[in-house]
Order: structure tokens, then sequence, then C-alpha cells
């Protein structure tokens, strides 16, 4: 448990230090691929993008997006996130079926841009946005 609490302690350090020294400057996101595992025609969903989640290891991750030519200052509301992560052993759902798209989502930032997203602790893999 130590090494998972210094992981997480280590992760949030360098997340809040990489938040502070950006705070002065507006930079576009850069294009990126999909990857492998996106998948069109996610379910929309509130801000539990996996179903039936735990009581514990439940990641809350929370962000902005803002207009590049107010310099950021200025939230964009019902923005698209399309949201989607492997479970805890790193499998991805399939979307084959209704009940097969666990962990994924489009979720819309609310009307100053904000978003706020509960998941699980992401276990091998990572969490992929596509805005």
């Amino acid at each position: 448990m130590p090494v998972i609490l210094f992981v997480l302690v280590s992760f949030i350090l360098s997340i809040h230090q990489q938040v502070r020294s950006q705070s002065s400057t507006c930079t576009l996101t850069e294009p990126d691929i999909l990857g492998p595992y996106w998948l069109d025609g996610a379910p929309k969903k509130t801000d539990d993008l996996c179903d039936n989640l735990p009581t514990f290891d439940v990641l809350i991750l929370t962000g902005r997006i803002v207009d590049f030519d107010s310099k950021c200052k200025r939230g964009i509301k019902n923005v698209n996130l399309d949201v989607w992560q492997a479970n805890y052993n790193g499998v991805y759902s399939s979307g084959r079926s209704s009940n097969d798209w666990f962990c994924r989502g489009v979720l819309h930032s609310d009307d100053n841009g904000y978003f706020k997203i509960f998941t699980l602790f992401p276990g091998r893999k990572f969490i992929a946005f596509r805005i």
C-alpha cells in the first residue's frame, strides 16, 4: 500500500506542477490519434464514466474546456467529451451490445466549460479523451 500511495502522491504533485507552470500561458491542445480502442456511438453519461463504481479506488477528474481566442479565460459550454478507459485488468469494452460499454461515455462541459468525471483508478492502461 505505501508504494501505491507514493505513486499517487507523485502523480498529484506532478499534475499540480504542470498546472502551475501552465497557468500563465494559453496553448492549444496538440492533435493526437484516437488509438485502437476508441469506438463510435458511446452512450451519453452525466458524470459516472464506469457503471457500478466501487466505493474504493474512485478517481475524480475535473477540468475546463476554454476558448483560445479569449486567451483561455472563457469556458465553452456543452462540449462533447468522449472518454474511454480500460478496467482494472487492462481490458476495454467492445461496444458489441448495449451492456458492453463499461468505462466509456460521452459527457458534456457545463455552462462555464467545466467538467467532472467519476471513474475507476486505471489499472495497466490510461484514460483517453476525444474533445
